[in-house]
């Protein structure tokens, strides 16, 4: 915890109370919540930033489209458009928000929504869209507008809730008992060895609730890839050097992939969802060209791609060697089964 967030501590009870009454009154149904006709999967969390929403959004994707009509919806956080927007081409981030634009981008066989009013878009979407067939609602834990049909909490393996303090000295969107409300919990970004003696001590400190299954997941880096989709080949021999041009929340991950390559790594990092500017980008542009090494390149991740080559800035790099660094999750062992078989099962009983 950052010692300076301690000054923040006499506004965490006005910020409890507030969330807790809001709680308590969709749970005494005070406050209507609406439960979709259609299978309604929701991925969250109920800490700020960082879990891993956008991969296991994917991982979902990938595992029902080959067998329903899927539809990711999400508020489109950081786009610049406003209402209920229903994908096609042409489209930008800025319409669509970087998180929704990958989605767009990299399965051109699903349905990409957004809109603040998830509650209208999902009603929109079973009037206009009625080849749809389950939706994938993404960053939704909190909006508790919808009830969806099968909620999944997620948490960092290295940051887990039940060692977080509500905002704003920790990062805890509500009191850590929020987590009742889900059907599943991921603990995400574990290393790929976990061992049973880890898993137990974690299932203890969370306590699932009897109708709760709780798996672990971690992120798998795939091959860095130029713009146009190539592989860029890394040669361990060289000295290399990495720039890494970061606007998520936490880029450490993929530092520490690329490290793997080399230990030479320089992190320019922003704020999650940033929007980088020409002063920015030019600062990086001059310490690549500055920096004396024959094998450099500038690495972003996928999110982070969707922003920059939008931007009007990006003229300010788009001539240097720029890759980036998919990533794709993984359960482990038996997890994966248990988990795809939990999902699959509760869209094939709930579609119409």
């Amino acid at each position: 915890m950052n010692p300076l967030r301690l000054l923040l501590l006499p506004f965490v009870p006005l910020y409890a109370i507030v969330i807790v009454v809001r709680n308590w009154l969709f749970d005494l149904h005070i406050l209507h919540s609406q439960k979709p006709q259609l299978p309604t999967i929701c991925v969250g969390n109920i800490c700020t930033g960082g879990s891993g929403k956008t991969p296991h959004v994917e991982y979902l994707i990938r595992l029902l489209k080959d067998e329903f009509k899927v539809c990711t919806l999400s508020r489109g956080y950081g786009r610049k458009s406003k209402g209920f927007i229903l994908a096609k081409a042409p489209v930008s981030s800025a319409i669509l928000g970087d998180e929704s634009m990958q989605y767009f981008q990299k399965f051109p066989d699903i349905s990409v929504c957004v809109n603040v009013n998830r509650r209208e878009a999902i009603h929109k979407l079973e009037t206009e869209a009625p080849d749809i067939e389950t939706i994938l609602l993404d960053d939704a834990f909190q909006y508790r507008q919808i009830t969806a049909g099968l909620s999944i909490l997620l948490t960092d393996y290295f940051r887990p809730y039940y060692n977080d303090y509500l905002l704003p000295v920790g990062n805890l969107r509500e009191p850590r008992k929020g987590m009742k409300r889900a059907d599943i919990i991921i603990v995400t970004k574990c290393p790929n060895i976990l061992s049973p003696i880890v898993k137990n001590d974690i299932l203890e400190k969370i306590k699932p609730q009897k109708h709760q299954a709780v798996y672990f997941s971690y992120l798998k880096h795939g091959h860095m890839r130029r713009l146009d989709g190539s592989v860029c080949e890394i040669n361990k021999d060289v000295y290399n050097h990495f720039v890494v041009l970061s606007g998520i929340f936490n880029p450490y991950p993929l530092v520490e992939h690329l490290r793997n390559f080399t230990k030479d790594v320089k992190l320019f990092q922003f704020p999650d969802h940033h929007e980088f500017t020409k002063s920015e980008l030019k600062r990086i542009r001059k310490h690549f060209l500055d920096y004396f090494c024959n094998h450099k390149y500038i690495v972003v991740t996928e999110k982070d791609l969707m922003r920059l080559k939008d931007s009007p800035a990006f003229a300010e790099i788009s001539d240097l060697p720029i890759c980036y660094v998919p990533v794709e999750v993984v359960f482990h062992k038996d997890d994966k089964t248990r988990f795809d078989t939990q999902v699959l099962e509760f869209v094939k009983k709930h579609k119409k």
